[in-house]
């Protein structure tokens, strides 16, 4: 779930906090050693390990007490950065044909609805 895209290397710990939720249904939870992104664009998971460039910079940004949007904002452009472009691909696709499979499905049942199926 958090290894779509991960900032660091080490132990993840296994049990963490929500720290906040972002528009959209994305969550933010930690423990002692990394920070869990949830439910993100595309529904990717991140792990960032707070020992890094971009770990420090969310703690900072957690502190300062940051408007969490400016945070989903930094997220998503790290999430950009750091995801490999096949695995982005292979998620753009995916919620692709969910969306198209899920149209294919209202229209049947408003086809059902109109001939009285």
């Amino acid at each position: 779930m958090w290894k779509d895209v991960v900032i660091g290397e080490g132990g993840m710990g296994a049990t963490s906090v929500e720290v906040f939720k972002i528009k959209g249904g994305c969550s933010v939870s930690q423990n002692r050693q990394v920070y869990r992104v949830s439910g993100f664009c595309l529904d990717l998971g991140m792990t960032i390990y707070k020992d890094t460039k971009v770990g420090k910079a969310l703690t900072q940004m957690i502190k300062d007490e940051e408007c969490v949007d400016i945070i989903g904002a930094y997220l998503f452009r790290v999430a950009m950065e750091h995801i490999e472009k096949d695995h982005l691909i292979k998620k753009i696709n995916k919620h692709a044909r969910d969306y198209y499979n899920k149209g294919i499905e209202h229209i049947r049942m408003e086809l059902r609805g109109v001939l009285g199926l």
